[in-house]
């Protein structure tokens, strides 16, 4: 009994000096392993974070949306069935401003119907580099044969204008 009283007593310390180096393999495996397991575990962490393994899968790039939807969401109340008259007999196929000599809007429209058209009324606004509209232009250009184009020329009073946009096309037989 007295040598199990002194081994408590004495704690878990070897009395032998060279206790270390007495070891058995599997006693020093199990030592080494102690401190390596963990290292090797915290290693392997830190490469998988720095390998982004942890990080989200990247989303989808959102789905453009079509017009139409685009449409409905901004303006969810509009019907559906709205017709916006315009007149297809008549295509201005070209207009700019020229301002070699004398200023005015050129062009060209065409007749897209198979009859003569004895005149046609159009009307533009023109603009200046900022779009800012500095007023209109009326004119009247006359005999368009049937599916033909014809050029025009219409003098302007506004020396800034850049852009000409077609506001209105009318005509009559």
């Amino acid at each position: 009994m007295r040598g199990a009283l002194e081994r408590l007593l004495s704690g878990s310390a070897p009395t032998d000096p060279l206790y270390l180096s007495n070891r058995s393999l599997g006693q020093r495996i199990g030592s080494w392993s102690l401190v390596a397991v963990p290292c090797l575990v915290l290693v392997g962490l830190v490469a998988l974070v720095l390998s982004n393994y942890f990080d989200p899968p990247e989303a989808a790039p959102p789905k453009e949306m079509s017009a139409e939807e685009v449409a409905r969401k901004v303006l969810p109340n509009l019907a559906k069935d709205i017709k916006i008259e315009s007149n297809r007999e008549i295509e201005v196929v070209e207009v700019h401003v020229d301002r070699s000599g004398q200023m005015a809007l050129t062009g060209t429209v065409k007749n897209n119907t198979s009859r003569r058209i004895a005149a046609a009324d159009v009307v533009f606004n023109v603009t200046d580099t900022a779009g800012s509209q500095l007023g209109a232009v009326n004119g009247r250009i006359e005999n368009l044969a049937p599916k033909s184009a014809k050029e025009f020329r219409l003098p302007i009073k506004q020396p800034d204008a850049v852009f000409a946009l077609v506001r209105e096309v009318s005509t009559s037989h």
